[in-house]
């Protein structure tokens, strides 16, 4: 365990070291059977990577475009998922039906055997931080914690806790974001059966609680924890933050082969968290990073989220251009 307690404790939260995966040389071990490595950025329980195929449009060898990653037995898959009861939820996908398999230790991190990894963090370019940084304790002038506690003794605690980054819950955690949820979505009126897709705008335009999460840029994910290793595709769905995360690649951009990003069409005006990832400017900021797209943006037309006449936001697809 790094240096500090295994628990800490403030007036208002109570914090845990937790070791959650064995690393070998500080490097994921993979199994030498992987011949692909994915990643995808924001899973939750309406749209599991592991049990679909690669994101259509994904042009990379060797990858069925048509069969789930789970039944593609050469495919690795890493997972990351901030909010600590959907990680656990998403690390026990595999095991939470069957009684033997449900009682047999599971190496920490696995959710499935040498081929999907599910970690807690989110994925931001100022994520490294919260390895050398540390939290300080907030004082009152008189030098006493505001709450009334010994200051000396929270200062204590308080650096044993690497910094987060703030975050915020949405009443479905499909829409939870680092950006602020919207409220230009609310009251968007419809009836039959698009009145289901009104009420799910409702919960993602209503804030939950605020938390902070621990977070890590792609870069040193790709080039620490995975020793440079490429990667066919990365899948994001980071609510309005997307293109953020996809340049914290920085030098390991090389290493990827295709990105999937949600994007936001250019003629939306009530987009989930505001004006975010307008796709003319991610196309023109992943071509940048080396990537092109073959969807044009006229093809998210809509004008409003749960628009009739057009989608306002989408996935699209960015592969490796090559030299």
């Amino acid at each position: 365990m790094p240096e500090g307690p295994a628990w800490s404790s403030t007036s208002s939260a109570l914090y845990s070291s937790l070791m959650i995966l064995n690393l070998v040389d500080g490097k994921l071990p993979i199994p030498p059977h992987i011949t692909h490595v994915a990643i995808e950025i924001g899973c939750n329980g309406h749209d599991l990577q592991w049990l679909q195929p690669p994101p259509k449009g994904t042009n990379v060898s060797g990858l069925d475009p048509h069969t789930p990653i789970r039944l593609q037995k050469h495919v690795l898959l890493i997972a990351f998922e901030p909010l600590l009861d959907k990680w656990a939820g998403y690390l026990t996908t595999q095991r939470a039906t069957q009684w033997k398999i449900i009682e047999k230790p599971h190496q920490p991190g696995w959710a499935a055997e040498d081929r999907l990894v599910v970690l807690p963090f989110a994925l931001h370019p100022n994520g490294n931080s919260g390895r050398q940084q540390v939290r300080q304790a907030e004082l009152a002038p008189s030098g006493r914690h505001p709450h009334g506690e010994n200051s000396s003794d929270e200062t204590t605690t308080r650096r044993s806790m690497p910094v987060g980054i703030p975050f915020n819950v949405a009443a479905s955690d499909g829409c939870s974001s680092f950006l602020k949820q919207s409220k230009q979505i609310k009251g968007i009126t419809a009836s039959g059966r698009r009145q289901l897709a009104v009420s799910f705008l409702e919960k993602c335009s209503t804030l939950w609680y605020r938390t902070e999460v621990p977070a890590v840029s792609l870069e040193t994910v790709i080039g620490e924890w995975l020793g440079g290793r490429t990667i066919s595709f990365v899948k994001i769905d980071a609510e309005g933050f997307d293109l953020e995360v996809a340049k914290s690649v920085g030098s390991m951009a090389n290493r990827v082969r295709s990105f999937t990003l949600e994007v936001t069409g250019d003629k939306c005006t009530r987009p989930l968290q505001g004006i975010s990832n307008r796709c003319s400017d991610v196309v023109s900021s992943m071509r940048e990073l080396g990537f092109s797209t073959d969807q044009p943006c006229a093809l998210l037309s809509g004008t409003v989220l749960g628009d009739s006449k057009g989608a306002c936001q989408g996935n699209m697809v960015f592969n490796a251009i090559s030299p």
